[in-house]
């Protein structure tokens, strides 16, 4: 900590080398606030993130370019991981309306299709359903989804724009509007009370993890999620 200190005072008395925010690429694991992220990058700092970035490829899957796991052809790639179980949670809530948010029957007839057609093809839905640990080892920084404006600061503040001023962390904060699912999503939520939406999403996370189809499949992502922690992948 003393070290990464000491080396961020030498980069603002311009003695160290700054890299800039252009290097960056974003790998958008599903479900992990890729769209708030890919926005924050477009329209508050002028970058081409995830859906905007041109140089990703598709390597032969059907999924969205942005989607794929993939190492990125040059500079610096960052992803966000999620607790898996949320994650799921979120995807439930993407497929279904607001009304059956709450409804466990809903959710487990579900669960049990999503899961059966995920292990049929694991890229599933626009690959919502591909590991996380999958796109992980291509990520240089993983960011954390329940700590994203935090993980987003500390990021940022090496990688800054190309004329080199520091981007301030309260403006940040400001820009990442983070919106569930994006506007389409949001739209469903129009007239939905966010709290009670909350709480069972949260009891539908603790129920995820009582399957053991699921924690089976996605072992490794726990693992993943459990040990997550802004640094800089080896």
């Amino acid at each position: 900590a003393i070290q990464e200190i000491e080396e961020a005072a030498r980069v603002k008395q311009g003695l160290a080398t700054v890299e800039t925010v252009n290097m960056l690429h974003f790998l958008h694991i599903p479900k992990t606030g890729g769209t708030s992220v890919e926005n924050l990058g477009h329209d508050a700092l002028g970058t081409s993130w995830g859906r905007f970035d041109r140089s990703l490829i598709r390597n032969g899957t059907h999924c969205s370019v942005w989607h794929v796991p993939q190492k990125v052809l040059s500079g610096v790639s960052f992803c966000t991981l999620r607790n898996p179980a949320t994650k799921f949670v979120g995807q439930f809530h993407h497929e279904n309306e607001p009304t059956d948010y709450c409804n466990n029957a809903t959710f487990d007839k579900w669960t049990k299709t999503a899961l059966m057609k995920f292990e049929e093809n694991p890229y599933y839905y626009d690959c919502h359903y591909l590991p996380q640990v999958q796109y992980a080892h291509f990520c240089d920084y993983r960011l954390r989804f329940e700590h994203l404006n935090e993980d987003i600061r500390n990021l940022l503040t090496h990688y800054h724009f190309e004329n080199g001023s520091a981007i301030n962390g309260s403006f940040v904060i400001e820009q990442l509007k983070h919106e569930p699912g994006g506007p389409i999503q949001q739209a469903k939520r129009v007239k939905t009370n966010d709290t009670e939406i909350a709480i069972c999403a949260s009891q539908l996370a603790k129920k995820i993890e009582q399957n053991t189809r699921f924690m089976r499949l996605y072992a490794d992502d726990f693992r993943l999620w459990r040990t997550a922690s802004f640094n800089k992948s080896v």
